[in-house]
């Protein structure tokens, strides 16, 4: 099995930009906006690796059913 520096290497991991149309402001509007995805962190686990991916609007994004988004998060406190 290749090392996780033999992988980051190889692999095709780069950011992308995306257009979002599912981001949420804080009070409920939903808008198109463009995003930058990027890779976060790359883990060995016991059967394999794990890439971990972070949205540049995620913290700013209250939808609730995004993976990414986080802005939802300092609501709820």
């Amino acid at each position: 099995m290749a090392s996780i520096e033999e992988l980051r290497q190889n692999l095709p991991l780069a950011p992308g930009v995306k257009k979002c149309e599912n981001f949420l402001t804080e009070s409920g509007i939903e808008k198109t906006v463009t995003i930058v995805i990027v890779p976060l962190h790359f883990r060995e686990k016991e059967d394999g690796f794990m890439v971990s991916w972070s949205c540049n609007q995620g913290s700013e994004c209250h939808n609730t059913n995004c993976v990414y988004a986080s802005g939802w998060k300092r609501s709820e406190k």
